[in-house]
């Protein structure tokens, strides 16, 4: 799985985080699918895979719901991994991260109840749709498939409201980071697979069912689907 994200851009998360004021109550948004989902759900364990898992914002999210959650992470960046190791470190009984692949690890597992990302799906690019029918694979008959990422509109009149207001948002960076900031998300949303809201027709043809769109800030949505 490639990894897109520049290097400056990781070195200063923080500040770049800045221009998504939104992203920890999206990321909370998507922890509160997954606690919906266990309540309706109940069992005596439930194993979640999440593909670039980051800093772990997300991860301890979901650990945080409750003590039956056991996770296997995946991060492909070392920078990321290490900040990771230690937001986790409370929680290592409970979670399992990687320094690996998620595309290549993915193929390693199955029976999984949930499948969760944030913000790394949309990297995958060409290789978007085949790593859905991945995760639909992966996933036990039921389960939950939560994704937290940029879904493009298809009407074309919300697309270029969002990118404008996406793009407005980089204005708070400092130059040098904003220059930066402005090449890496032109480059994702120019590309010819970027994703869009057609993506979820798809999951659907493959089979997942109940696929929705939720939650939106801007660009950003949730998505979320059961098999």
């Amino acid at each position: 799985m490639p990894n897109n994200f520049d290097e400056q851009l990781i070195s200063q998360y923080d500040e770049l985080m800045n221009a998504w004021p939104h992203a920890d109550e999206f990321r909370s948004k998507g922890a509160e699918v997954i606690r919906n989902h266990i309540h309706e759900n109940p069992k005596d364990r439930y194993s979640v895979f999440e593909i670039g898992s980051g800093r772990g914002e997300l991860t301890k999210k979901a650990l945080e719901i409750d003590d039956r959650i056991t996770i296997i992470a995946a991060e492909i960046s070392p920078f990321m991994y290490l900040d990771a190791q230690d937001n986790l470190k409370e929680y290592r009984s409970r979670c399992l991260l990687m320094m690996v692949d998620g595309l290549f690890l993915a193929d390693q597992l199955s029976h999984i109840d949930i499948f969760m990302s944030c913000w790394t799906v949309h990297n995958l690019r060409e290789n978007i749709r085949p790593f859905l029918t991945k995760a639909y694979r992966l996933l036990k008959p039921g389960g939950l498939f939560i994704n937290l990422d940029k879904y493009v509109p298809i009407n074309s009149q919300e697309k270029e409201t969002m990118m404008k207001k996406h793009f407005e948002r980089l204005q708070v960076l400092d130059p040098g980071l904003r220059k930066v900031a402005e090449r890496h998300e032109r480059e994702d949303l120019d590309s010819e697979y970027v994703q869009t809201e057609s993506d979820t027709d798809f999951m659907r043809k493959i089979g997942f069912q109940e696929v929705q769109i939720s939650n939106r800030y801007c660009l950003d949505a949730v998505v979320t689907a059961r098999k």
